[in-house]
């Protein structure tokens, strides 16, 4: 188990020694703090572990990120579409006040109040098609909308190991640049003492020394900020910004230790398989769907009206209760159907052609991640391998410096660190690879005990 380094101080104590204002600190002590700042900040810490653990950044992870509320709110505007498609059959029913006022020949005296009020009931009984053809529109959109909110789910997942793996790769990079940059004072600060007290060394030299050790402290500053950052870009992640992590417990990656895909395979499963491409596919069928709509527009329409009136002036030919059926038959429309119609088929072209570049995008993505897992297994087991002999030499620099005998131990030791954040770097982008590919496959999501 690997507990990040930051909050554990330098094992060289020469660095303590001679320059102790620049040994190692911690990422949550990189500037001085009040009680009060203490106090006001605490609060926004207070949710998550003061050592937190990977499965823990996901379990806490909030569920209303914003990336998931866009999709969220796709999917309910996509079910208020299909409401709304199931109303053209509805019942209908209003009031008709009509304050009139006209010239009635039967009484020949003049104008004479006529207002009426009616009660109508309408309903369509039959649209030829149109109201089938809108429900299926709304129903492809709903099925869309389902597809890119559930690929956003594991997406949010994938954000949140790669930020986690960023805060740990950082800490690696701090200790191996903070090792890096106390190589660098040694010579600078042994040249200086001995240009004052015995001008043995030259101002020239003194400088050079100077410029390496800023060099590296300015890259080791540099690092210090990725600390923070990195921690700030978890917590946005994980949908708590307020709330940002402090210490992280390396997690045990062994789940992703899997043999290498074939190509062939790995593709034509992608193919089958990624919500990209079955989201792209049920927009064009939304969109040809709009084709048996805009043709039903040609179509009748059976429509069955009921009214109850009743009249200011009383007349035996005025009807108090109707009751009608009416077959609407559209006979001319302008032209309108065939515009439509034309624009609907460039659009589907435009579909069809994101289709086929997605396609080739997968392709290539397929290609893309099958190379660079083989060329991380490569690096891991260099890695393996350097990593044993820089432990011997470490453990060689060490005897040899407790025997009192010249060795470089501080070498060997920035040596380490800067290996060990190699070796971690690759491992974490191996992870994010197989989590990808696991996405697109809607393979089940694996599972930390820690």
């Amino acid at each position: 188990m690997f507990v990040s380094i930051i909050g554990k101080q330098s094992p060289c104590w020469l660095f303590s020694v001679f320059f102790g204002f620049c040994s190692l600190v911690s990422a949550q002590t990189v500037l001085p703090v009040s009680d009060a700042e203490v106090e006001q900040i605490a609060p926004a810490f207070a949710e998550l572990p003061v050592l937190m653990s990977l499965a823990q950044s996901l379990e806490l992870a909030n569920a209303r990120h914003p990336d998931v509320l866009r999709h969220e709110a796709e999917l309910q505007a996509g079910q208020a579409a299909l409401q709304y498609a199931g109303l053209d059959n509805r019942w209908e029913a209003h009031i008709e006040l009509t304050a009139r006022t006209a010239e009635l020949q039967v009484f020949d005296r003049g104008y004479s109040n006529d207002s009426r009020t009616k009660f109508i009931v309408s309903k369509m009984l039959w649209d030829f098609g149109r109201s089938s053809g809108q429900n299926e529109h709304a129903n492809l959109g709903i099925k869309s909308a389902e597809i890119r909110l559930d690929y956003a789910r594991r997406l949010q997942r994938i954000q949140i190991m790669q930020r986690f793996f960023e805060v740990l790769a950082a800490d690696y990079q701090f200790a191996a640049d903070n090792e890096a940059m106390s190589l660098a004072f040694f010579p600078f600060s042994r040249a200086e003492e001995r240009s004052e007290r015995f001008g043995s060394v030259s101002e020239l030299e003194v400088m050079e020394k100077r410029v390496d050790y800023f060099d590296e402290l300015q890259q080791r500053n540099q690092s210090l900020q990725a600390q923070r950052s990195s921690r700030l870009r978890l917590a946005l992640a994980m949908g708590r910004p307020r709330a940002q992590p402090d210490g992280l417990i390396e997690p045990d990656l062994t789940a992703y230790e899997r043999e290498l895909p074939d190509f062939d395979e790995l593709l034509e499963q992608v193919l089958a398989a990624s919500p990209l491409i079955e989201q792209k596919e049920v927009e064009l069928a939304q969109l040809r769907s709009e084709e048996l709509q805009i043709n039903a527009n040609k179509n009748p329409s059976l429509y069955l009206d009921l009214q109850a009136a009743d009249y200011a002036q009383d007349y035996r030919v005025r009807d108090q209760m109707r009751a009608s059926l009416t077959l609407d038959i559209p006979l001319l429309a302008g032209g309108v159907t065939a515009v439509e119609h034309a624009g609907l088929l460039a659009r589907i072209a435009s579909k069809e052609a994101e289709v086929l570049a997605l396609d080739y995008e997968v392709r290539e993505q397929v290609l893309e991640w099958v190379q660079h897992l083989e060329m991380l297994k490569q690096q891991i087991e260099q890695n393996a391998q350097n990593l044993e002999y820089r432990e011997r030499a470490l453990d060689k620099s060490r005897l040899l410096y407790e025997m009192e005998v010249s060795a470089r131990i501080g070498q060997a030791q920035a040596d380490m660190a800067k290996l060990l954040w190699l070796d971690a770097q690759a491992k974490f982008q191996r992870v994010l690879i197989w989590e990808q590919i696991d996405a697109v496959l809607g393979a089940p999501e694996v599972s930390f005990e820690k």
